[in-house]
């Protein structure tokens, strides 16, 4: 029985490095996945239910012997058509691409394998369409090094085509809306930075050798399938097929879809950006309206104006929502226009409509960052807590509130000054005393501490402390005080020094005692 360990090693020992084995070899990879994912050590067993797998693979590169493969490719130079075809497939097992060059001389149309790869599908489950656009993305892969490697040999006039059997992956590469995501944005951008999407073209799976690399094969078919496919690339003459695409990614998976119930009203929103605070752009707006109806000969109460003017804005501003955020929470669209959330408060008689149903705005919006700024002004400049809350208690449902609120502060001018972090002061560099190696208390801070109430007999008096602290190996040393007088000062310096040693340098504070002992000090004996 084979381990893991020999099974690696033996997987690992065929050098294939132009692909030609490359369906074969996924077979054993494909084992080898299935070790990995089941999370076997590398000297257990193999499983009974791979042994037969393994076995039948092993059989198969007894058959190598057999295989006889033309490795040099005589490139025609006065052929009257020269192309490179390159196909791409997948499977949930695995992906793969293989190229072909194609030429046309005045006797025959040949075709010689150029290069190939196959991959295994990664363990982490992904879409079929993830795996297809993947295989695509190896496929320009594969003609980027082909062109560069034969850009010597290869005449001028080469023409390339690529081919893939998945309808969604073509729509991908064809569609210039860039609404993916990213996963799939990014590979859709890696292939066209090496091909155009005229240059992909549909092909059914049976004609499509790039099958064998996705789901593996036999050391017999890889002649009559991967090597020389037997397919229209033998034919004199191919009709590239025209496929309908789809005009937008709606229909799509991983789309970006961005189109919502709600028109923007041209040039409406770009002139509201011109606002810089909530309240002017409402008043300018209502204005407006009152104008409107006047002409109609109309009345409205300048509340109602204030409201007709916050339903206008709150609609363009909805122009800008995107599908993908509005899943989760139920929307439907009011009688005024305005998409609000659902929700199961739709029976209560106690809440308002904006309470029970608020509406909801897109996080990326200057609308939205104006009502962010004046509910953010109206809670006195609170914190992020306080406005979300204000902001949602008067019917508004921002998507990423807690961002938009939390920018907001960041930005605002009045918030840094009460918040701003109060400024410390800088440390100066440390004297030479505190740094210079000394014995203990060479140099010696003092200070005195207290008082503390002693029993003296019958009596109740005062002591005090003196600490002296070594400025170098900061070793403390204390005394006791009888009074706070230069005497008493002196008397525990002298214990000090007797103690310790001499001492150099004393620091200190400006104590009567400290001063009257340097007076004191400085004195000439005698």
């Amino acid at each position: 029985m084979q381990t893991r360990r020999e099974i690696l090693s033996l997987i690992a020992s065929i050098y294939d490095p132009l692909g030609f084995l490359a369906p074969l070899i996924t077979t054993g990879k494909q084992i080898l996945q299935e070790l990995c994912r089941r999370k076997a050590d590398w000297e257990s067993k193999l499983p009974s239910d791979l042994t037969p797998m393994w076995h039948k693979w092993t059989r198969g590169l007894q058959d190598l012997s057999e295989l006889r493969i033309v490795r040099s490719n005589m490139i025609e130079e006065d052929a009257a058509k020269s192309e490179i075809h390159c196909f791409s497939d997948a499977s949930t097992t695995g992906y793969g691409a293989c190229a072909y060059l194609r030429q046309i001389t005045k006797e025959e149309v040949k075709c010689s394998y150029l290069l190939g790869k196959a991959r295994v599908a990664p363990l982490k489950m992904i879409t079929i369409p993830r795996m297809e656009l993947q295989a695509a993305v190896v496929a320009t892969q594969l003609v980027s090094v082909l062109e560069r490697e034969l850009k010597d040999f290869l005449p001028a006039n080469t023409a390339t085509h690529y081919w893939c059997d998945s309808m969604i992956v073509l729509n991908y590469i064809s569609n210039d809306a860039k609404k993916f995501k990213v996963y799939v944005a990014n590979r859709i951008q890696q292939i066209r930075d090496v091909s155009t999407p005229t240059q992909w073209h549909h092909i059914a799976s049976g004609n499509n050798p790039a099958d064998h690399a996705s789901r593996g094969s036999e050391v017999k078919d890889i002649i009559r399938h991967w090597i020389n496919p037997q397919n229209f690339l033998q034919q004199s003459d191919i009709k590239i097929p025209t496929t309908k695409l789809e005009k937008t990614t709606d229909k799509l998976p991983e789309a970006r879809c961005l189109s919502t119930s709600v028109k923007e009203i041209p040039g409406l929103l770009g002139m509201m950006e011109r606002y810089s605070k909530w309240e002017t752009l409402i008043n300018t707006f209502a204005v407006f309206i009152r104008v409107a109806i006047h002409k109609k000969k109309q009345k409205l109460t300048p509340l109602q104006l204030r409201k007709k003017a916050i339903r206008l804005i709150i609609k363009t501003a909805q122009s800008r929502l995107e599908n993908r955020h509005l899943k989760q929470l139920d929307p439907y669209t009011d009688d005024d226009g305005i998409v609000r959330i659902g929700g199961r408060l739709k029976y209560s008689t106690t809440l308002t409509i904006d309470l029970k149903h608020p509406a909801i705005l897109p996080k990326t919006c200057h609308i939205t960052n104006l009502i962010v700024q004046y509910y953010h002004r109206l809670t006195g400049h609170s914190g992020r807590g306080l406005t979300t809350a204000t902001i949602r208690q008067n019917g508004y449902w921002i998507t990423g509130l807690s961002t938009a609120v939390s920018t907001v502060i960041h930005n605002c001018v009045i918030c840094k000054k009460l918040r701003g972090n109060t400024e410390t002061q800088k440390m100066a560099d440390l004297p030479a005393v505190r740094l210079d190696p000394a014995t203990p208390f060479h140099y010696s801070g003092m200070d005195c501490f207290g008082p503390f109430h002693a029993k003296d007999g019958r009596r109740e008096v005062k002591r005090y402390g003196l600490m002296f602290t070594c400025l170098t190996s900061r070793a403390v040393h204390i005394e006791m005080l009888d009074d706070l007088t230069t005497d008493a000062f002196l008397n525990s310096l002298r214990c000090l020094i007797a103690m310790r040693g001499n001492v150099k340098s004393l620091y200190s504070d400006q104590g009567t005692n400290f001063r009257g002992a340097q007076t004191e000090l400085k004195k000439k004996p005698g």
